[in-house]
């Protein structure tokens, strides 16, 4: 695991070195939730898991980074990254600027930590600042959450899941290993175009938070208690699982009006 962790900080160092030639950009970053395809008049935070009516009463993320990159993501960049290290570490003559990563040059970055916090009824939208990049093609990007997350959890979600007279108030936190590998999703795919004066949403659907979560393995809370999900939880599970996959991020491009 140390071997994967620092390629990838050097991967990302290398490929932020080497993005110095093309043409500057100044946009801004966003970050906001989104509902499944399909249903783009709903709220993201209420969807439905295996027959259960989901609604997420509170959500919070520790986000430690944002990464854009202009190739498309490896189909399995753990593995890759593994065997990558074999390569790399020993090399005395690797040194910052030399694009050893995949997925190309780094147009552009967030490296400031923060957290993304709403409760039921908050905007979901949030304006994260102003970005110098590089234009051209996001084909790829990846999200590292914070350090600090291993002290008071990467994320925490508490909601309620209601099917037919069954409803089940629901508390998680998901903290993962401190390393920054364990801390990174899975590179994600993108298709939008760096310009001058717009800005980037970075997209999460919470829906695909719990794709494959069974609710109907959790006991009922007894009167109005709240079910304190653990790890061993398979909800719990199957979150943790998915919030490391790239599948419910996304990225969109809205330039700005003329």
């Amino acid at each position: 695991m140390i071997r994967t962790t620092c390629v990838f900080c050097l991967l990302v160092l290398s490929s932020c070195g080497s993005a110095t030639g093309g043409r500057p950009v100044d946009f801004t970053m966003q970050m906001e939730l989104v509902t499944a395809p399909g249903d783009a008049d709903g709220d993201p935070r209420t969807f439905t898991v295996n027959d259960f009516a989901v609604e997420l009463t509170s959500i919070r993320l520790e986000v430690g980074a944002i990464y854009l990159f202009e190739k498309q993501p490896l189909v399995d960049a753990r593995r890759w990254l593994d065997t990558l290290g074999n390569a790399l570490l020993p090399a005395a003559h690797a040194h910052p600027g030399d694009s050893f990563f995949a997925g190309g040059r780094a147009l552009g970055e967030w490296v400031s930590a923060f957290t993304y916090e709403l409760d039921r009824d908050d905007d979901t939208l949030m304006q994260l600042g102003d970005v110098e990049g590089i234009a051209g093609w996001v084909r790829s990007f990846s999200i590292v959450f914070a350090a600090r997350g291993t002290q008071v959890g990467h994320v925490a979600i508490a909601g309620t899941a209601t099917r037919a007279e069954t409803t089940i108030p629901f508390r998680m936190t998901v903290t993962f290993p401190a390393d920054i590998e364990s801390r990174r999703l899975d590179f994600a795919s993108a298709t939008v175009e760096l310009s001058e004066s717009g800005a980037l949403l970075v997209r999460a659907n919470p829906a695909a938070w719990f794709e494959g979560a069974m609710f109907e393995r959790l006991s009922p809370p007894v009167a109005t208690s709240t079910v304190e999900l653990d790890p061993d939880d398979q909800v719990h599970r199957a979150v943790t699982t998915n919030l490391r996959r790239g599948r419910p991020y996304s990225l969109e491009w809205q330039q700005a009006l003329p």
